[in-house]
């Protein structure tokens, strides 16, 4: 198992929120960090630390793409305390 940042782009609906959560509960994973900001014009940025199996981390990342709401996600491997920066060893995906 393997620490994994998602950084997402939302609108702002608590409905987005909720079926992010929601997910994320479904697939039985545990958030270790999760923090929101506004970004203005609706929108908000969402970082999110769990842990899980890589193959597990990518299927994660797929469906949050999918979620009606969700305008962007990117997925950090092995991201410890710097959730919004990619790796310096090229490990972000996009």
């Amino acid at each position: 198992m393997k620490s994994f940042a998602f950084l997402l782009r939302i609108d702002m609906s608590l409905d987005t929120l909720r079926e992010v959560i929601l997910l994320l509960s479904s697939r039985k994973i545990v958030i270790v960090f999760m923090e929101m900001h506004a970004t203005g014009n609706g929108e908000a940025q969402m970082q999110l630390r769990c842990v899980l199996e890589r193959d597990r981390a990518r299927r994660v990342w797929h469906l949050l793409e999918k979620i009606n709401g969700v305008l962007g996600v990117e997925m950090f491997e092995g991201q410890e305390n710097r959730l919004s920066l990619p790796l310096s060893n090229g490990n972000a995906h996009t």
